[in-house]
């Protein structure tokens, strides 16, 4: 099959001949068979169809083949319409597996030519075959509201159109197919036309836009005869013209174009496809408020961030819709600079008014008004009205289906109108059923800059409501809100702490001083009372004064009140619930206020329901020096925990500021495990060259990687997994990932990761590395991907341990993909002996009191007392001559000539400190009694490996001396 590159080019030279051919011949049919010559090499299909050949309607022409995608649930679609000026050309599509591997199902179809059935008969026919599709929904599992249509050419006029169009679908109508709908939810023009009226084609191209699929569209065979009964064809061309039905509803299309923007154009072939089309109908989609029109042609005139008409289609097919209608506020027009619409008018399409229908709750819809300008579309909303709002800022509200359970991403940008220019405190308060969320600002000139605000949620019920509410800051005054979007998204975890950006329930000002315990204005936290001056403990809560800026919202907490601190540091404290044994991050965000001496040592001590934990740092250069994050990892030790945080006080007003506290479950030390976050959509895939910072927590250190949505594999853990190659990226090597983190000098730790093959079913490897040697695991999955298990112990030398993975390239999306890795500091006393300076790792079976290499000695036993678990036999670790025959197996020996007193002696590891190991020697004399030694080991002899020989006398003498000892090793939580 020819690629797009390679068709483009043919189809050019195609409507160059076809041209002349029109031209001087009378006879249709004959002009039909010389196109198809030129046209038929378009495609041979690399994938068998599902169907073939299915009528959508009664001509013999009307037929469509399909392509079902697997997936579960229903399938979004794309439906191909070809080129060849409506007069030739056939169904065909070089490349469905495109789709097919994204999941999306793919139809193309063939249509009446207008040769012999002029206009609207190809136009219509294309429609239909949408309805007939969705039609056929529930028989090949098609998701009838995910449907986009694409086309090259003449192809690409069709599907248009149909983007631009009114719906067809005729709900009365005795045929069930027209019942359906022809709105689509994107559509694609390779080339396209948007105008097929001749006048505006010799006005916007010349002689040249005298292209003969023009007086063919409507069943002339001269230019100059349908000139003559233009009158006549006018309503057609008006009609079929995609530009004169695009409206502001209409979804998102792209439109590709030639670099050559030569004008008047060169050549008829030029001018059919000229990049002038795309130009006017992006004029078009920004003047009427629509916007949506990705532009590919050449500089200046790249609009879009999609790579190629299939990118866009498959990220339009895939990506999470945005729940939220008429989010950027562009329907209806503004008729001018500004509208004022007031509660209950129905005039904000998605939206209802908060207030009444007079006087209260007004919001301003504007278009350039104070030189405003969208960040979404060309309208955007001012939360106030000077007419209808009363003196109160507007509320706006929206009510969405979503799912009990399910994580949402709020999304909005703001900015603010302050006619006086001056900086103003103003905020945005939003709410999705649960607490109120305030964006608090600070306006900058006239009109303040555009910032975003997120906010993850999780639904609690199968619909949920937003209300948006502004800031009444005078006639005219206040913030402006657009491209408002909700969309599901990846579980992320939560955090534990209730406001954790420290925001008062109201900010009286640039500050707000905070007493102690009695003051409930800081909610979720506590404010402590020192014991000796009851009055003494107060926080600040800061807006802006001496120029604080929180490091999430506006607001931050300064942990110390010249008013009611008595000159000590303020406490708070909050309290909420763990997981005995589960380990969670705690993180938040300092800084200082302190401008009169730099440098000045002070602190923010933290306690967690252990140790004290101190974070001293000093002082900026500046009044108010850069914020700073601290990260803690702690295992909670009961069904509650209690978070305190303390401030050091430098003097009036002097100290430490925070902001941003969190907290959350984290047992894997590793950010990113199974490479969730950075969200791509369903069933695609991003490639991602070396540096990049898209596989969040990950550096991509050489080759490149792709993140896969269940496009080339199925991910074992979440939706995404990671190919360790790149076709594009990789240079024909495989890519290699890292990530550090932090780790305790001599603990162990376990590494594991799920691996497996992509797209080959050759022998191929993962090499990883955890700052010691290569590790690599070879595999293959001959019968297709399956996923399997590796997992590591290592014993940390350094405060930071660095991971790295790298993969086997084996020729273009061929490779391992890796998916769920994890580091956790491991049960010692059980697993970690396969991780000794001395023994290999050979063994996966690390359960308690497992013994993988059948030698009747169990893990505990061989990693605490030196026998080797590589050997079957038990394999004694030499440690020197001199001590008796059978160690490292423990023995009790006679120290004295009568037999009276006893010793044991037996093999303990050199490190067993620094691995949490204790040994506790008890002696009996018949086995029901046992007594404790206290005595502290003597080393017999100093081992060549990581076994010291050692003894403990027995504190049995006399009558009962001791005639059995026994040895437990434990290990320290």
């Amino acid at each position: 099959c020819l690629r797009i590159g390679l068709i483009t080019c043919l189809r050019i030279l195609c409507d160059s001949v076809f041209y002349r051919i029109m031209r001087f011949m009378s006879k249709p049919l004959m002009t039909t068979a010389i196109y198809l010559c030129l046209a038929a090499t378009l495609c041979a299909q690399s994938v068998p169809k599902t169907y073939g050949d299915v009528a959508y309607d009664q001509y013999e022409r009307t037929v469509l083949d399909f392509w079902q995608a697997e997936g579960e649930g229903p399938r979004p679609l794309v439906v191909h319409i070809h080129g060849g000026g409506w007069v030739n050309g056939n169904k065909g599509l070089a490349t469905p597996e495109y789709f097919l591997n994204s999941g999306i199902s793919v139809a193309t179809i063939n249509y009446r030519l207008t040769g012999t059935d002029p206009l609207p008969a190809p136009v219509h026919d294309a429609a239909r075959a949408i309805q007939f599709l969705r039609y056929k929904a529930a028989e090949w599992n098609i998701d009838k509201n995910n449907v986009v249509v694409f086309g090259e050419s003449a192809g690409g006029c069709s599907s248009v159109w149909i983007a631009c169009h009114d719906d067809l679908a005729n709900p009365n109508s005795a045929d069930p197919v027209e019942r359906e709908s022809s709105r689509v939810q994107g559509a694609a023009g390779v080339q396209a036309q948007v105008t097929i009226d001749p006048i505006l084609l010799e006005e916007w191209l010349g002689l040249y836009g005298r292209h003969g699929m023009i007086f063919a569209a409507v069943g002339e065979t001269d230019w100059d005869i349908m000139l003559a009964n233009y009158s006549t064809h006018e309503p057609t061309f008006e009609e079929f013209s995609p530009i004169n039905h695009l409206s502001v509803d209409d979804p998102p299309m792209y439109l590709t174009y030639n670099a050559d923007l030569t004008l008047p154009a060169t050549s008829y072939g030029a001018a059919i496809h000229h990049g002038v089309f795309g130009i006017k109908f992006q004029e078009q989609s920004e003047l009427i408020g629509h916007d949506q029109v990705h532009l590919a042609i050449a500089a200046p005139y790249v609009t879009t961030e999609y790579s190629s008409a299939n990118d866009f289609l498959t990220k339009i097919l895939l990506a999470p819709p945005n729940l939220i209608v008429g989010g950027s506020f562009e329907s209806p027009a503004v008729g001018g600079v500004q509208q004022e619409l007031r509660a209950l008018d129905g005039n904000l399409p998605g939206w209802d008014i908060a207030g009444d229908s007079t006087s209260l709750g007004g919001v301003t819809r504007i278009n350039g008004w104070f030189g405003i300008t969208a960040t979404d579309g060309s309208q955007v909303l001012s939360l106030q009205s000077n007419s209808y709002g009363g003196g109160q800022a507007g509320v706006i509200t929206r009510t969405f289906a979503t799912e009990v359970g399910v994580h949402y991403m709020l999304s909005f940008d703001y900015s603010a109108l302050v006619q006086s220019g001056t900086a103003t405190n103003t905020s945005i308060t939003y709410d999705l059923g649960g607490a109120d969320q305030t964006a608090a600002f600070t306006t900058a000139g006239v009109v303040s800059p555009w910032a975003t605000e997120t906010y993850v949620f999780t639904a609690t019920s199968i619909s949920t409501t937003l209300s948006i509410e502004g800031d009444y800051l005078g006639q005219w005054n206040g913030p402006l809100i657009d491209s408002v979007s909700v969309a599901r998204t990846v579980l992320v975890p939560d955090n534990l702490m209730d406001n954790g950006s420290v925001a008062a329930t109201a900010l009286g000002g640039v500050q707000q001083e905070l007493t102690t315990s009695a003051d409930a204005s800081l909610p979720g936290w506590d404010i402590a009372d020192i014991p000796a001056a009851p009055s003494a403990g107060g926080v600040t809560v800061l807006n802006g004064w001496f120029g604080v800026i929180g490091s999430e919202g506006a607001q931050a907490l300064s942990l110390q009140s010249n008013s009611f601190g008595g000159g000590v540091g303020g406490t708070i404290s909050q309290t909420f619930a763990t997981v005995v044994g589960a380990q969670y991050e705690l993180a938040f965000d300092y800084c200082t206020l302190d401008g009169s001496d730099p440098g000045q040592a002070t602190s923010i001590t933290y306690d967690l329901g252990g140790a004290d934990q101190t974070l001293a740092f000093n002082t900026g250069s500046t009044t108010v020096s850069p914020w700073s994050a601290e990260t803690y990892v702690f295992t909670a030790t009961a069904t509650s925990t209690t978070l305190s945080i303390e401030g050091d006080h430098l003097g009036q007003w002097r100290g430490p500021l925070i902001d941003n506290v969190s907290v959350i479950r984290t047992d894997n030390l590793l950010m990113n495990g199974s490479f969730e976050l950075t969200d791509i959509a369903d069933v695609s895939f991003s490639e991602q060259a070396t540096g990049s910072g898209a596989v969040t927590g990950w550096a991509v250190d050489a080759g490149g990687v792709i993140l896969d949505d269940n496009r080339f594999g199925t991910a074992s853990d979440g939706d995404q997994h990671l190919d360790l190659q790149s076709p594009s990226f990789g240079g024909g090597n495989a890519g290699i990932i890292s990530q550090s983190f932090a780790t305790e000098v001599g603990h162990f730790y376990s590494l594991s990761f799920d691996y497996s093959a992509i797209s080959s079913t050759a022998s191929m490897t993962v090499t990883y590395d955890v700052g010691g040697a290569d590790q690599t695991v070879t595999f293959s999955n001959p019968s297709g991907q399956t996923w399997a298990t590796e997992t590591f112990i290592f014993k940390a030398s350094s405060t930071s341990t660095t991971l790295t993975i790298e993969g086997d390239f084996l020729g273009s999306i061929a490779g391992p993909a890796i998916d769920n890795v994890s580091v956790t500091e491991t049960v010692r006393n059980f697993n970690a002996w396969a991780a000794g300076e001395t023994f290999a790792n050979t063994f996966v079976d690390t359960l308690p009191g497992s013994n993988p290499d059948s030698d009747g000695l169990d893990n505990l036993l061989e990693f605490a007392f030196g026998s080797d678990p590589t050997v079957s036999d038990g394999g004694s670790i030499s440690y020197g001559s001199g001590v008796t025959p059978g160690l490292p197996l423990p023995v009790l020996e006679s120290i004295t000539a009568n037999g009276v007193d006893f010793r044991a002696v037996f093999a303990r590891r050199k490190d067993w400190a620094s691995v949490g190991l204790t040994y506790t020697v008890q002696f009996s004399h018949d086995l029901t009694e046992w007594v404790d030694s206290t005595e502290t080991p003597t080393v017999l002899e100093d081992g060549s490996g990581d076994i010291d020989a050692v003894s403990v006398e027995s504190p049995l003498a006399g009558d009962e001396p001791a005639q059995f000892f026994r040895l437990i090793v434990s290990q320290a939580p």
